[in-house]
């Protein structure tokens, strides 16, 4: 998206001491959006949001080989009906997408979702192929 790219190139500039120091230390293939950045971030300096609404649930459940995707997503919106605080479904999707497995990432992403739903559907999509 070009905003996500004007504001992930404006964010360093931001940034002093410390932040600029992990922001330079950062592995740019972490960060493909400005929300994927913006909770690099937040998850690095541990700022309360993650203890104040239970984020957490979230931003720790990872998909691994011997996961399939319908349970992934079933687990997810599981703890996802435990966070108690409206978020941003751009910030869902991202989280969503970001704690697949990499080449199910990849596919989800080049499917060009953008909600948290979209994404959900085309990664249900994917679990007929990669069964």
């Amino acid at each position: 998206m070009v905003c996500d790219s004007i504001w992930i190139h404006l964010f360093p500039h931001t940034l002093i001491s410390n932040d600029t120091k992990w922001y330079i230390k950062l592995p740019r293939t972490s960060v493909n959006t400005f929300g994927a950045l913006a909770m690099e971030f937040l998850n690095h300096f541990q700022l309360p949001i993650h203890y104040k609404i239970k984020t957490r649930l979230l931003t720790t459940l990872r998909q691994d080989t011997s996961t399939h995707i319908f349970d992934h997503i079933h687990e997810w919106r599981h703890r996802q009906r435990l966070v108690k605080a409206p978020l941003p479904d751009y910030l869902l999707a991202d989280w969503f997408c970001k704690y697949l497995l990499l080449q199910i990432t990849k596919d989800v992403s080049l499917g060009g979702a953008v909600t948290e739903g979209q994404s959900i559907h085309h990664a249900q999509h994917l679990d007929f192929i990669y069964l």
